[in-house]
């Protein structure tokens, strides 16, 4: 498979950015991260032959135009410490044409090492890169089959998975209606989703369009809950990168938990504290039994908690920022402590302190010193022990199988993971599987770690090791 870059441009929002506007805050939390991107793979399948290529560009690039006019610090570059210049610079928009490989092919036998091809910029990258590149990237990968790849690199440095849906459900919503310029004329700047207001669009499969306003709070920026400190010190982040840096070289793997063994799962890690366990609960305890079997040490599993649903009053899904907490279970390696109830009933707790007092301790201007408790805590610990440490985020619910631009939903959807650098080398995605009774794990390990996990005979009799994607739905 060859990805040959065949243009380049740069997609500008349609209406200029108010000056008011001009100057976006990022909040605490966001000042925690580096700045790095979340890449997204969207695979949809080949059409009946009606689709038209040259179209389908042109109506991803107006569309995208129009839905960076709601979103516009995505078109603008880190100014400081604390915000985001609203400058209009605009976004990369790449497009490649994909040779040597049907889309059939590539779904049957799905080459995981390959797919950061289809993503636009470099991954996991650290530093200021956002300063030059922008907070997004988009790449259109064209099949000669009529197969189409959308991928994409969100700035992760004030967008959370929430929030990444949220974007694509607007941009979606504008492209089906195939129509932007009537958009423009309805909605004014002042109107767009971080000032005050939603757009929920109706009749879309009829091709007509219709707007209705849901009044929200009157600021979406999540700096208005955790305010940023312009003189933060060095040393802090929720995920301190040296704790994160694995000598060797990462192996990535795709393994897939079918129904039925979720639901095996489940029935094994059921117990007083955990009655009814969920999906992801048990794929992520089970992951973390086997791992710390073949490792035999101690470690932390550091998981991503939504706090939206945490907080009193409840915040909008349409705030801007990383509005999640990593929450850090630790586990001191004892083998007689690897039942998956136990895994599970540790997790539980994790993600339970995370509560609603937890979260009101971390908004306004004390919520330094919670995140300064919280990061000696957790020094003590590395320094003691220097457990191995595992990163896990879920985007199982999140929407993203729902991504239509007006050929239908993705056949499949997927996250890419590689170790270009050293950091990021422990990490679990969480993905569902295209039936959606399944979930798909894209695990990062050492490679001794992965050798000896992949030949676990009890956790090869729960996943399926890179199985293809369901053709059913693909229709090829």
């Amino acid at each position: 498979m060859e990805v040959k870059i065949i243009s380049e441009e740069t997609i500008r929002p349609s209406s200029p950015t108010p000056s008011h506007l001009k100057t976006f805050k990022i909040s605490l939390i966001d000042q925690l991260y580096p700045s790095s991107y979340v890449p997204v793979l969207l695979f949809y399948s080949p059409s009946d032959g009606t689709r038209n290529t040259g179209r389908v560009l042109t109506c991803l690039k107006d569309s995208l135009s129009e839905t960076l006019s709601c979103f516009y610090p995505l078109a603008g570059r880190i100014k400081d410490r604390v915000s985001i210049d609203c400058n209009d610079e605009g976004i990369t928009f790449l497009v490649s044409q994909v040779m040597n490989c049907h889309l059939f092919e590539l779904l049957n036998n799905p080459q995981i090492d390959l797919l950061d091809q289809f993503a636009p910029c470099q991954l996991y990258s650290v530093g200021e890169t956002s300063n030059v590149i922008g907070q997004l990237a988009v790449q259109a990968n064209i099949f000669s089959c009529g197969g189409i790849v959308i991928g994409l690199c969100i700035s992760h440095k004030i967008f959370d998975g929430v929030m990444i849906n949220a974007f694509l459900k607007c941009w979606t919503m504008i492209a089906r209606t195939q129509n932007s310029q009537s958009l423009k004329s309805l909605v004014p700047q002042s109107q767009c989703t971080l000032n005050c207001t939603i757009l929920n669009y109706t009749n879309l499969e009829t091709g007509s369009c219709s707007f209705e306003k849901e009044i929200l709070q009157s600021n979406l920026n999540a700096a208005s809950i955790f305010p940023s400190r312009e003189q933060l010190p060095h040393d802090m982040a929720v995920i301190k990168l040296s704790w994160l840096i694995k000598k060797g070289k990462g192996i990535s793997r795709r393994f897939v938990f079918d129904a039925a063994s979720i639901s095996s799962l489940k029935a094994k890690a059921v117990s007083q504290l955990v009655p009814n366990p969920s999906s992801v609960l048990v794929v992520v305890g089970f992951l973390w039994k086997c791992i710390i079997k073949v490792s035999q040490n101690s470690s932390t599993m550091v998981m991503a908690v939504n706090l939206r649903p945490r907080m009193v009053p409840l915040v909008s899904e349409n705030t801007i920022g990383n509005i999640i907490w990593q929450t850090m279970v630790h586990h001191k390696g004892r083998q007689d402590q690897t039942e998956l109830r136990y895994i599970v009933s540790l997790l539980k707790e994790g993600i339970a302190k995370i509560n609603s007092s937890f979260v009101e301790s971390l908004i306004g201007d004390e919520g330094i010193s919670t995140i300064r408790k919280y990061m000696k805590e957790m020094d003590k610990i590395h320094s003691k022990e220097n457990p191995d440490l595992y990163l896990c985020s879920s985007w199982k619910g999140l929407g993203f199988k729902e991504v239509d631009f007006g050929w239908g939903k993705p056949v499949w959807v997927s996250p890419v993971v590689g170790v270009r650098q050293p950091i990021f080398s422990n990490q679990v995605i969480l993905t569902e599987t295209s039936l959606g009774d399944g979930i798909e794990a894209r695990v990062v390990l050492g490679e001794h770690e992965m050798g000896m996990l992949e030949n676990d005979p009890e956790f090869r009799r729960f996943v399926s090791l890179n199985p293809p994607i369901p053709m059913s739905l693909a229709k090829l």
